[in-house]
């Protein structure tokens, strides 16, 4: 079967093998493109794919180091912080020891007055038994020479 085209400038003869062909040629050629075309876009998005994750790993890193320099200065404040404490209750314990010391020697002052005081008390009190002893002696004496003398 043939198919008579006619043109203005020729006339042109197709025959089913041609047209065959044509259809072979074209799937052909379309199937190229069309390969051509996925690989083209397969290479785009993988590109744009390795793009997106790249920003993501940077934005993720950036935040990671801000992250971490927070904690690094909240750890370092939380440390000066807890060394202004520890300096604080160890200089009042620092007081609380002197204050106890002072009252231990104000104690030891008052031992010491007390011993004098004891000794001062024992003293007059040896004086005072002396005397009763002296007393005691001088009445029994006159009691005896009372006794003796009748």
């Amino acid at each position: 079967m043939r198919l008579i085209m006619e043109s203005t400038a020729q006339n042109k003869e197709l025959t089913l093998s041609d047209i065959a062909q044509l259809i072979t040629t074209t799937r052909t050629d379309l199937e190229a493109k069309i390969i051509s075309s996925a690989d083209e876009t397969k290479r785009g998005l993988e590109a744009k794919i390795i793009s997106s994750a790249d920003e993501t790993k940077r934005g993720l890193e950036a935040k990671i180091d801000e992250t971490k320099k927070f904690l690094e200065a909240k750890i370092e404040t939380s440390v000066h912080e807890l060394a202004t404490m520890n300096q604080n209750q160890f200089l009042e314990l620092g007081k609380k020891i002197n204050n106890v010391e002072n009252g231990v020697e104000e104690i030891k002052l008052d031992i010491r007055k007390l011993k004098t005081d004891t000794k001062e008390v024992e003293a007059n009190i040896n004086k005072k038994v002396d005397k009763v002893d002296h007393n005691t002696l001088t009445y029994r004496v006159e009691k005896l020479e009372k006794h003796f003398a009748q």
